[in-house]
């Protein structure tokens, strides 16, 4: 039994990769009722917000990237995530600016947005990978920028068909669009980002074991040191980050940019 990121809409389940939720499930996995796929919350029952940035704002995507690639260095960008106490929303409330200055700027650095999570009761990565993918791949490219990172990564839950697409989708229009690819904004600035389907596994949110997933080997925890920010994905720096943090850092420096 995996968690399906429905656990605000349960009972749930895939059919396929037809999500069905709600009190008529038996009905609709009998093929009696049509499939209801619950819509996107921006906000929880006692009205505080479960999505910001552009979901609650309307903001578009990729307002940041452009001008932090052709007016910022990555010190500026790093200094200012850094006075604005940012941190992940793990128990340890780690810094988000120390993982990434932990990497060391080496140019073989990857940066991994982590989209497998695997908590019950968790569904926000499915949510902002859903309404806002735009935005998850703008926060992994300043995290990219920052770092010195040339890739990133961005792995998906195989239980999260639609994020997954839509994911694919947005890289594939960003591309398109000139925000990803070589001499970006005609800078020296490179960056490709590249979506990955997990292959479902609860501990595959461990740094390490996310790493071995996405080298093709069995998902499981590696001993630390070397930690991931010395010797990661591919033997390189890794610098994880999750998908709240990331747009997280997109919005605080749009804010830093219009004022």
């Amino acid at each position: 039994m995996r968690c399906l990121g429905y656990c605000y809409a349960g009972p749930a389940a895939l059919d396929g990769e037809v999500p069905c939720t709600g009190p008529t499930l038996a009905g609709q996995l009998a093929g009696w009722e049509p499939p209801r796929a619950p819509g996107i919350p921006a906000a929880d029952a006692t009205g505080d917000p479960v999505l910001l940035g552009g979901v609650v704002s309307g903001e578009r995507p990729w307002q940041v990237w452009p001008r932090t690639v052709t007016e910022r260095t990555p010190a500026e960008v790093h200094q200012q995530l850094a006075a604005s106490g940012l941190r992940g929303r793990g128990g340890a409330g780690f810094r988000v600016v120390a993982k990434w200055a932990a990497a060391g700027r080496r140019p073989d650095t990857v940066v991994v947005a982590n989209g497998d999570e695997g908590d019950p009761g968790s569904y926000a990565d499915r949510l902002l990978m859903e309404a806002d993918p735009g935005r998850v791949l703008q926060g992994l490219a300043l995290a990219c920028f920052t770092c010195g990172a040339a890739k990133g990564v961005v792995p998906v839950r195989s239980e999260y068909p639609m994020a997954l697409a839509r994911m694919r989708e947005a890289v594939g229009q960003a591309y398109a669009d000139g925000q990803l690819g070589p001499s970006l904004y005609g800078t020296t600035t490179t960056l490709d980002i590249q979506v990955v389907e997990g292959a479902g596994s609860y501990v595959a949110g461990e740094a390490t074991a996310l790493i071995a997933g996405l080298e093709g080997g069995r998902r499981c925890a590696r001993p630390r040191p070397p930690y991931p920010t010395e010797r990661g994905l591919w033997g390189a720096p890794h610098a994880p980050r999750r998908c709240p943090q990331q747009t997280a850092a997109a919005r605080l420096l749009r804010r830093r940019c219009v004022a």
